[in-house]
């Protein structure tokens, strides 16, 4: 988790997008004192950051680099996304200053040049999550025998979206905080590098890897799970689906869905989240939905969450679709009580802080 020296700095974040806004919240949830940069030219600047996803306010205004003091703050966070090849000027500015004022950086991303940028100060850090080594040492051991496929005895989370989006890091990180709050001991597992600022753990390369066969992609998330259950000791896993849950289109595959089908052969889900754009929430879909997930993950969809990102997918065979549009949070809440006054759908809006509580309260009765 989060270093509790981290709850008595003052931070500053760079940079702040969309993409960073799920991260940023939960720094915010943790009562961390945080001022957050957006690069120039972004929009963001002056405007409260959840401007950047159209959600409703969280009274955290974006600064400019311009306007930073930096002498009133303790640690610089740089983000994973942060682009050095764009912002280089930018990144250097930032450096630059905060040497000047001897403070800390934890950078959580792995590009070359900023770690070059970083290599000779002294109060810089490649920030990694604790457990880290132990959890490659438990893996190599079980690499020697010839185990069983690892059951888990504590409940496992799916959350994902039926397309990719910010909204599965951004809700499992704030159901890991709520359930923490309540004394629970959650392991995340993601894609999202900046995660290991709060403790998640990435998935392994040999998962995600291109030159693994399917047979081994699956083995390895089923001993990476085993290793965590194992090192960490959580009371619940909860998995971060990478990539869309199924196939979209004819012309946007989403992946087919296929990491979500490997992962449930490795480890199968005792409670599944997944979002949905509002254009897609009627009775017979979310019906069609749950078969088809019944088939392929071995059960129902508990709850969707209904994301007010939308998707323009063209004609052309894409995998990744970056740009969302999000349209205005007010919308969505309209089209969840619409569509919840005639049929008894488990329709919500994650966004929601009470929302959240709800659904972690929930999972702690049902496995209790």
């Amino acid at each position: 988790e989060v270093k509790s020296t981290m709850e008595e700095k003052r931070c500053l974040f760079y940079p702040y997008n969309d993409k960073t806004y799920g991260l940023v919240k939960g720094l915010l949830m943790k009562d961390i004192y945080v001022d957050i940069i957006a690069s120039k030219g972004s929009g963001l600047v002056n405007k409260d950051m959840a401007y950047s996803v159209n959600k409703s306010k969280i009274n955290k205004v974006v600064k400019s680099i311009e306007e930073i003091q930096y002498k009133n703050y303790d640690t610089l966070i740089i983000s994973s996304y942060a682009n050095y090849t764009i912002c280089e000027s930018e990144i250097l500015e930032l450096i630059k200053n905060i040497k000047k004022e001897n403070i800390e950086i934890i950078y959580l991303g792995h590009d070359e040049k900023i770690n070059r940028l970083l290599k000779s100060y002294e109060k810089s850090s490649l920030y990694d999550v604790e457990n880290i080594d132990e959890i490659e040492t438990i893996i190599k051991r079980y690499g020697e025998l010839n185990l069983p496929l690892y059951n888990p005895k504590v409940p496992v989370i799916y959350i994902g979206g039926l397309l990719e989006s910010i909204d599965s890091f951004d809700i499992s990180l704030q159901i890991k905080l709520a359930m923490e709050k309540l004394d629970y001991k959650i392991s995340l597992i993601t894609n999202e590098t900046d995660g290991k600022l709060f403790g998640t753990i990435n998935y392994p390369k040999s998962f995600m890897g291109i030159n693994e066969s399917p047979v081994d992609q699956i083995l390895s998330i089923n001993r990476w799970v085993q290793a965590i259950d194992y090192v960490e000791k959580p009371d619940i896993i909860l998995m971060d689906i990478p990539k869309g849950m199924i196939k979209y289109s004819d012309s946007f595959h989403n992946s087919f869905g296929i990491y979500a089908y490997m992962i449930a052969q490795a480890i199968l889900p005792d409670y599944i989240i997944l979002t949905l754009p509002p254009t897609i929430i009627a009775k017979e879909y979310i019906d069609g939905l749950n078969k088809y997930f019944e088939t392929k993950l071995g059960k129902e969809i508990d709850v969707f969450n209904v994301t007010n990102a939308i998707y323009d997918i063209g004609a052309g065979v894409t995998d990744i679709i970056d740009k969302p549009l999000y349209i205005p949070e007010v919308d969505i809440d309209e089209v969840i009580l619409e569509n919840k006054k005639d049929n008894d759908l488990n329709l919500v809006n994650l966004n929601r802080k009470e929302n959240i509580d709800i659904i972690a309260n929930n999972v702690i009765e049902k496995f209790s």
